[in-house]
């Protein structure tokens, strides 16, 4: 086993709850406990890397699909140390998600829906090339599937998937060219979605598909890595390929009620659904590797694939955001 397999990571995500970090490896994976960032275990698989992972919960059972193996999908069971399931699918697989009822299954042009206890396939929903694999979810009170955001059947088009009624409740047109990342709010009233020249971003209210507010990130086009919403909603942090990170103040007036009220009235939403908004504060960051990042402890992280950790800190009056320290590695062998 090389330094280099374990120290750099094919992708990253965090589990539904945010309290573990899962890294897909190059020659297995590894997940970190968020509180800490502590390590909670790693496997390393003999000649098979891992492209992709899904923790479910905090539980033992883990979605993988492996490098060389696009089309498939394996659950891991951590008590037994062994795969316990594999799954086959008719394109390369782009993202996973386990629910403690569902695994939704995300590949190029389609969504599926199987069920957790006897994998029948429930749903299959065609949706616009997801090469990103764009997946936002929303669990219930018993952890099981409620709600998915995903790409519509046309390019540009966002889909919503109440699952209990089991349908697609509507789309919506975000952009009139392909989409790239997206992301929910913590209480999964807002939905954020940018363009794929990363040059713009979006706010729609879940519910009515109005657009609240237009955010541009710059001229240049960009690869979005992650769109991050601070936990009480008044900002949205964006990380790209350029090298900053932006963050952008969210109108404090964005809630159910007032959206409501103005969507029976036929208009648009005041003047933040057509203003374009500029950020109001900007970081440089020296790593432009590939990202992912969450706020915790009123800390912004980021998390890098070559495995470094960096930490902000955002000032209370929401005007500066600064480095704190040094940035740390994750991803290292002992």
């Amino acid at each position: 086993m090389s330094q280099k397999q374990s120290s750099i990571a094919s992708s990253l995500s965090f589990n539904s709850k945010k309290s573990c970090l899962c890294c897909a490896l190059q020659n297995g994976f590894r997940i970190l406990n968020v509180e800490g960032f502590t390590k909670r275990f790693k496997r390393v698989f003999i000649g098979k890397g891992v492209r992709i992972m899904s923790l479910l919960g905090n539980s033992n059972i883990i979605a993988v699909v492996k490098l060389g193996f696009s089309k498939k999908v394996s659950l891991w069971d951590d008590y037994q140390s062994k795969m316990i399931v594999e799954m086959d699918f008719d394109s390369s697989v782009t993202a996973v998600r386990l629910f403690l009822d569902k695994i939704v299954v995300v590949s190029m042009n389609k969504i599926t829906i199987l069920s957790f206890r006897d994998l029948h396939r429930i749903a299959e929903i065609p949706t616009a090339n997801n090469s990103t694999g764009l997946l936002a979810t929303r669990e219930g009170n018993r952890d099981n599937l409620e709600l998915l955001i995903f790409p519509g059947k046309i390019s540009g088009h966002i889909a919503i998937l109440e699952y209990q009624k089991k349908t697609v409740k509507y789309e919506w047109v975000a952009f009139d060219q392909p989409i790239g990342v997206g992301s929910l709010n913590f209480t999964g009233n807002l939905f954020a979605i940018a363009n794929q020249d990363g040059t713009s971003i979006r706010v729609f209210h879940v519910r009515s598909g109005i657009c609240l507010c237009k955010f541009k990130r710059g001229k240049q086009k960009a690869t979005i890595f992650d769109l991050t919403f601070s936990p009480d909603s008044k900002l949205l942090v964006v990380t790209s390929s350029r090298g900053s990170i932006h963050v952008f103040k969210l109108p404090p007036d964005l809630n159910d009620r007032t959206v409501k009220k103005t969507n029976k009235k036929g208009i648009k939403f005041g003047k933040f659904g057509t203003k374009m908004i500029r950020s109001v504060m900007k970081c440089p960051l020296q790593n432009t590797t590939k990202s992912i990042s969450e706020f915790i402890k009123n800390k912004f992280h980021i998390f890098t694939l070559d495995g470094w950790h960096y930490t902000f800190s955002i000032s209370q009056e929401l005007n500066t955001i600064t480095q704190d320290g040094e940035p740390t590695r994750f991803l290292k062998e002992k």
